[in-house]
């Protein structure tokens, strides 16, 4: 039987970066295929025009230079993935082979410069040939650039080594490096963001030490042990900053405030909140207003005239919904909700209307309980939720700050709990368990060993089984009541990989990888009695009675429990999504999954 459509699974115009340059403010779509690049007045705040890149997903890095605007895509690795903007299709192009550009930095001159990972990379770029080198200021693979600022003749290159913060800068050749790093800020986990000030010293944004209360941090290169550090309280990460005169502006997470620090005498001061919870991508001063650019797509002004904050919605500049990459998908009794980038779409049964509201994130897992459907949110670190009765999604609690990522979501019907895995990123992860009405939140720390990350889960009566990550990754069985590990099955699978599949049918426990491995592990003996590889990548995989269904961007499939047999239920999808081909089965063995960026159904 063909697959039905219920049409765009996740509309919407996220923002990825954003640049303003005299009365245009340019804004660029995250997750859209293609990217679009929307320019706008901000005398007016009317849509100039918008134009369509024919590669990437978006652009994190973007700077307003004297030729016009240039941006750095991602998703579009060896691509051509720096561009210069004027006005139509994009005029230079310079190939990186890098995937994430995650910040640029002009001025007057022909050099300009940018940092980037996967791999890590600082760069400078002649603006008048499009020519990048790589200054070789990353020397060893714990270095993770975010951010980049000109500061004179200098050049500040920040972001985290080993999970600290890690600053440097060099000539703008990239010889005659030094690295210097305020020691009130050594700990803290990331520098995300930077600026120059007109005097010579730079402001930075952190994340801080476990990413709670960040700083901004305000130095001379040569006076790093002389830092002003402000931290922001209830804060985990400085998202943007921007200088007038002594003045740095800050914005930061998970509150979504803007900041004014007084960079002589430290003197904080919370301002507004111009989007509540939202990413700010990118902060600006002109005139006697503060400009931000947020995340769900939406941008703010704070007129520090009269104080007073304005927020235009992407509807109100303009700017049309277009089809996201799907990250999550959750099928209920009623409705079908579809994570995108800092929103959900609830598509209602019985109307086929799609209802989109913002959410704080990615919602990168989520969960059925009772009709409400709760979802674990990226990079915030929070579980929200968001009952059928009500129009809005809301925060039920926070997960310790540092495991920002998370994995996998079930419910624990036996004693009314949630389990959430999550990621730092780096090398610990946790499997949380959360109470759905207090957010009472318990953590299980490492629950497979250091070097395994926890990620995906199953649920069977009082038994929670985890899968690990690692070069050869396990897997293993939880009490649910006591927290007790019953057991740990190791080197489940070739190749290493994230363990995401688990399913229990009987005395067999099936498991999928996500590069695409099959195993079987029989309960009774708790052993590996069969490896398979069905494709070389693999999502979500779900139970449907007795069915164990597995989706990748290709292919549903049903797994044969026994046997590890595949048989192909749906081909063709050529799903496009953001992170792992999402599926989930409704009450009534339906599957929902992505047909290129369509929510379907069997």
């Amino acid at each position: 039987m063909p697959l039905i459509s219920e049409g765009n699974a996740a509309p919407g115009f996220p923002l990825s970066g954003a640049a303003l340059r005299g009365d245009e403010l340019v804004l660029v779509s995250r997750n859209l295929n293609p990217v679009r690049y929307a320019v706008i007045d901000v005398d007016t705040w009317s849509l100039v025009r918008t134009e369509t890149l024919a590669r990437g997903d978006g652009a994190w890095g973007t700077t307003a230079a004297p030729d016009g605007i240039w941006i750095g895509l991602f998703g579009a690795q060896g691509q051509g993935n720096v561009v210069r903007m004027t006005s139509g299709a994009p005029q230079v192009r310079a190939l990186l082979n890098t995937q994430y550009i995650w910040d640029l930095a002009s001025d007057d001159s022909d050099l300009m410069f940018g940092v980037a990972t996967h791999p890590a990379l600082v760069f400078s770029l002649r603006r008048s040939t499009a020519q990048a080198s790589d200054l070789g200021v990353v020397t060893n693979p714990a270095q993770r650039p975010r951010t980049c600022a000109i500061v004179g003749q200098r050049v500040l290159f920040a972001g985290a080594e080993s999970g600290k913060a890690w600053i440097r800068h060099t000539d703008r050749s990239g010889r005659d490096g030094r690295t210097v790093v305020p020691p009130a800020i050594a700990q803290d986990d990331i520098v995300y963001c930077s600026a120059a000030l007109p005097d010579g010293r730079v402001a930075v944004g952190t994340g801080g030490d476990g990413l709670a209360t960040p700083a901004v941090a305000v130095f001379g290169l040569d006076d790093s042990r002389g830092a002003m550090v402000v931290r922001l309280p209830r804060e985990s990460l400085v998202d943007t900053v921007a200088v007038e005169g002594t003045t740095v502006w800050a914005t930061a997470r998970p509150s979504g405030a803007l900041y004014r620090i007084d960079a002589g005498t430290g003197d904080l001061r919370r301002v507004a909140v111009p989007v509540p919870m939202s990413e700010t991508r990118e902060l600006f001063l002109r005139g006697t207003l503060v400009i931000g650019a947020s995340a769900d797509g939406s941008v703010w002004t704070h007129d520090r005239s009269d104080n007073t904050v304005e927020r235009h919605t992407p509807t109100d500049l303009g700017l049309v919904s277009r089809a996201q990459k799907p990250q999550s998908v959750l099928a209920t009794s009623t409705h079908t909700d579809v994570g995108g980038s800092f929103s959900i779409t609830r598509h209602d049964r019985s109307s086929s209307v799609a209802t989109t509201r913002f959410v704080p994130g990615e919602p990168k897992a989520m969960v059925d309980v009772d009709g409400t459907t709760f979802m674990a949110m990226y990079p915030i670190a929070e579980i929200w939720y968001w009952p059928p009765e009500e129009a809005y999604p809301r925060r039920l609690t926070q997960l310790p700050n540092d495991q920002l990522r998370p994995i996998d979501l079930v419910y624990a019907d036996r004693i009314d709990a949630l389990a959430v895995s999550t990621t730092d990123d780096r090398s610990h992860s946790a499997v949380h368990t959360v109470d759905p009405v207090t957010g009472r939140v318990d953590t299980m720390f490492d629950p497979l060993g250091l070097g395994q990350t926890a990620s995906g889960l199953h649920i069977s009566g009082t038994t929670l089984y985890v899968g690990g990550s690692s070069n050869a990754p396990d897997v293993a069985a939880f009490d649910i009541l006591s927290g007790n590990r019953l057991w740990q099955v190791t080197d489940v699978a070739p190749g290493g990989s994230f363990v995401l599949g688990l399913a229990a049918v009987g005395n067999t426990l099936v498991v999928s990888t996500a590069t695409g491995w099959l195993a079987r592990i029989d309960l009774r003996t708790r052993q590996v009695v069969q490896r398979r590889r069905f494709a070389n990548e693999a999502g979500r995989m779900r139970l449907a009675g007795n069915r164990v269904l597995l989706v990748n961007a290709e292919v549903l499939v049903e797994v044969n429990p026994t046997t590890l047999a595949t048989t192909v239920l749906e081909g063709n999808l050529d799903a496009e999504v953001w992170g792992w081909p999402p599926l989930d089965v409704d009450r009534t063995g339906r599957a929902w999954l992505i047909r290129g960026r369509e929510l379907v159904h069997t």
